[in-house]
């Protein structure tokens, strides 16, 4: 909101003003790189929530295969 009210502000008061061109190319360079940084840190927390999720299914896969029915199963197979 406080950026509708600045845009007019600098472009009809203070676009001569070297200062605030300097302060706002300041502040948009540090938005960027705060943006890139936030993003870095959702990808890397994504990385880390599928490996979780793929140990969790290996576990799962594990358990499946441990479970009475693939025992039964593997006894009638091997009696057959």
């Amino acid at each position: 909101m406080v950026w509708l009210v600045l845009i007019p502000v600098s472009m009809i008061w203070l676009s001569e003003a070297v200062w605030w061109i300097v302060l706002m190319s300041a502040w948009a360079n540090f938005a960027g790189h705060f943006s890139s940084w936030q993003a870095t840190r959702v990808e890397i927390n994504q990385d880390k929530d599928d490996e979780r999720f793929e140990q969790l299914l290996e576990e799962i896969k594990n358990l499946l295969a441990d479970s009475p029915r693939s025992i039964l199963r593997d006894h009638c197979d091997q009696t057959h």
